[in-house]
């Protein structure tokens, strides 16, 4: 049988975009060298609260902005006692900043740079 679609010629003009670097991002927007800092000072959690705080940092501005234990545990997994272990080593790197209040959630940014 004879396919009339394969005769069809490709009309598509997208707009032209530059490729990224790859050497320079592994996700949209996220730095490698920021992403190995938060994984080298709290593994896997860091980077996920790193990708987080990029995450709301570009739709909000870089404000205190409190982690949602719901959303950790239930897109990745994590619990609320490995996030704030985390927070407490990622302070101690000096790679965000946060507030602590008896019976408040905890508010983290990134430093700015």
């Amino acid at each position: 049988m004879y396919s009339f679609t394969k005769d069809i010629i490709k009309t598509h003009k997208g707009r032209w975009r530059p490729k990224l670097k790859k050497s320079e991002y592994y996700i949209y927007q996220l730095h490698i060298e920021e992403a190995a800092k938060f994984y080298r000072a709290a593994r896997g959690v860091g980077s996920k609260i790193y990708e987080y705080l990029k995450w709301k940092k570009g739709m909000n501005g870089n404000k205190f902005i409190s982690l949602p234990n719901g959303y950790f545990y239930k897109t990745w997994g994590i619990r609320r006692q490995r996030i704030c272990e985390a927070v407490d080593k990622l302070k101690t790197a000096k790679l965000i900043k946060f507030k602590k209040a008896t019976g408040k959630t905890t508010l983290v940014k990134l430093y700015d740079k």
